[in-house]
Parts: C-alpha cells; structure tokens; sequence
C-alpha cells in the first residue's frame, strides 16, 4: 500500500506542475496579447516558452492521472460486450502496451535531455533558451505513467478498471455514501 501512496503522490505532483504550466500559458500568453494590442510591445520570448517548455510539460505531466482516472480517448464499444473476465484481461493487455509504448518514450527521451544538457545546447535565438528543460519533462511525465501502468498490471489490472484513483474521490462525487 504504500507504493500506491507514494505513486499517487508522484502523480499528483506531475499534475499540479501541468495545473501550474496551464495557469502560467494563460497568464503569459493575456499578458502578451495585452502588450502587444496595447502597448505595441509584445514579448518576444512568449511563443518558445509556451511551446518548448510549457505545453510539453501540461501533456506529460498530466499523462498518469487522466489515464488513473480514465479521462483519455478511449474507445470501448467492443470491451463493454465482454464478460467482466475478458473486460479485466482487455484491461491487463491495455497496461501492457501502454508500457511497451511508453518505455522506450522514458528512456530516450531522458537520452536526450542528457546530450542536450550536457551539449549546452540552446535554441537559436533571440533568448538562447537551453533545450534540456523542455526535454526532461517527456521522461518525467511518461516515467509516472509507466509507473502508473505497472502497478495496474501488477494488480491484475482492477487498479483503474473502474477509473477511481483512491476512495476519498468516490466519496465525494458520491456525496459521502461510502
């Protein structure tokens, strides 16, 4: 149990730093549209912040808890017609290619945030902006995510088949039944 404490934890962690980013987005980019349109002096480094380091982070930090939750794309025409055993090992096989998808994301990804920190490389630019920023948030966000995958596997898959990432959240979308 306290591994699932400790993994919740991690993902609550990645999604208040892609609530975070979110709020940073819209606030940068009002900012920006009110410079410029008022002052005509819009901020020039808005556009390689938001799409190097801010929308990268807002999607990877916020893998493992929509997909905890179940709030991801998912098309389940086919997996509600089975019984609840095929449902389970439909849900087990989901996991297991999530990871294999998501392994090699990880670890090339953390590959390359290393030679882009250890290259000093920057963007080429009016603000040299280092590259390795944006970079380790991919193998930090998919890292959290195959964590997320591992446990539901290892848990047979009952983990997040009913999409609950701990009790106190059906308690409250409830009103307290439980």
């Amino acid at each position: 149990m306290q591994g699932q404490a400790l993994l919740l934890r991690l993902e609550r962690a990645a999604v208040m730093g892609s609530v975070i980013l979110l709020l940073a987005i819209m606030t940068i980019v009002c900012v920006d549209v009110a410079m410029r349109y008022l002052f005509r002096a819009p901020l020039t480094w808005v556009h390689d912040f938001v799409s190097m380091y801010a929308m990268t982070g807002l999607f990877f930090l916020g893998l493992a808890s929509s997909y905890r939750k179940r709030a991801h794309i998912g098309v389940d025409v086919l997996v509600l017609r089975l019984s609840p055993l095929w449902q389970q090992r439909a849900a087990r096989l989901g996991h297991l290619v999530g990871l294999l998808i998501f392994m090699p994301i990880v670890f090339l990804g953390a590959e390359r945030a290393w030679v882009s920190f250890v290259n000093r490389e920057v963007v080429d630019g009016l603000i040299p902006w280092p590259t390795w920023l944006g970079n380790i948030l991919v193998p930090i966000g998919a890292g959290v995510l195959c964590l997320t995958l591992a446990s539901a596997l290892l848990q047979g898959g009952h983990a997040l088949s009913e999409g609950e990432s701990d009790p106190s959240e059906s308690q409250v979308r409830d009103g307290g039944s439980r």
